[in-house]
């Protein structure tokens, strides 16, 4: 009776164990899903020395709306360059090298922020991409937590959030910076997920989103 009983609870706690919790979003996780969504900004010229335009959107988005003004725009081409093992800050020139010295001081955290993690490292790499390619500035209204997605596909999502109590603007370009050491720095097997903060209180994040 004794063995009997015994083998029952052995069961009984195997299957306990096959059975998988489901996932709890922390407060650590829960930012983009208390945050204000709004589309960013985008001011600058399409061809050199010409006038500026604003376009609002994805970079995607934004890459679409120009090109209905100059069919002839080239899009970056998401396939030419590997980010892989290039660190952001060699391969992108900015206006500013000493906001790029100030920016590499800023600390990313992994497995927070999104509600989980993007599937696609891939994908995330071409939005940087998108984003690169973007010659201008881009902007996001007053916050604190007021985000903008700057790409979304394949259910992987980077958004780029505002915490200060007014406007933020800076180059598009620079902020791959933030994006990528994201992408660096949290990859696990399930994908991408983890957030970076910049010095100047906004923040990029890196993880799932349904898209």
């Amino acid at each position: 009776m004794m063995r009997s009983l015994h083998i029952l609870f052995l069961l009984m706690l195997g299957v306990g164990m096959a059975v998988k919790p489901p996932r709890i979003v922390s407060a650590r996780d829960s930012y983009l899903q208390e945050a204000t969504f709004v589309d960013m900004g985008w001011t600058g010229s399409i061809v050199p020395g010409g006038p500026n335009y604003t376009f609002t959107g994805t970079a995607q988005e934004i890459i679409s709306q120009i090109q209905e003004i100059d069919p002839n725009y080239v899009a970056p081409d998401a396939t030419a360059i590997s980010w892989d093992s290039v660190d952001a800050n060699a391969a992108l020139v900015s206006a500013n090298p000493d906001a790029i010295l100030t920016r590499q001081q800023a600390h990313t955290i992994c497995r927070v922020a999104a509600p989980g993690p993007c599937p696609n490292r891939l994908a995330a790499n071409e939005g940087v991409r998108y984003l690169a390619g973007l010659q201008g500035d881009c902007w996001l209204p007053p916050g604190p937590r007021v985000c903008a997605r700057v790409s979304c596909s394949w259910n992987c999502g980077i958004s780029w959030c505002n915490d200060n109590n007014h406007r933020v603007s800076w180059l598009c370009r620079d902020l791959t910076n933030n994006a990528q050491k994201t992408i660096n720095e949290c990859p696990y097997a399930e994908g991408v997920w983890g957030q970076t903060f910049d010095e100047q209180n906004f923040n990029v994040i890196v993880g799932y989103s349904p898209c």
